[in-house]
């Protein structure tokens, strides 16, 4: 099982078969906030730590191409072969999706204006 946070606040939740080994915190270089965790409890105390940008805070100097801030599948995206991470994003519960989708609505409509 696996479980989403945004701050403390449990977002969503959901049994996968192919569940991450590991616990994932999302951590942003700019404040230094946890701003998520993706807690699986196949290894709840173990965490890896993802470097991205909460949704506050836009990556500084080079253009980050491709970088959303405050993004839950930037983190492990990169950490997955490119057909796993398909399968990755079709396990993610609906309140995830749906947020992953305004978050990189609103990037992309302020980028484009």
């Amino acid at each position: 099982m696996n479980h989403y946070f945004l701050g403390n606040q449990l977002l969503a939740s959901r049994q996968v078969a192919d569940c991450p080994s590991h616990s994932q915190a999302y951590f942003c270089p700019a404040c230094g906030e946890i701003w998520a965790r993706l807690v699986s409890e196949a290894s709840p105390a173990y965490f890896d730590s993802n470097t991205v940008y909460c949704q506050r805070h836009t990556p500084q100097g080079v253009p980050g191409w491709g970088v959303i801030p405050g993004t839950l599948c930037q983190g492990f995206i990169s950490t997955l072969s490119s057909m796993r991470w398909i399968a990755a994003i079709e396990n993610l519960p609906l309140a995830v999706l749906e947020r992953e989708f305004r978050v990189m609505y609103e990037h992309w409509k302020k980028e484009t204006e």
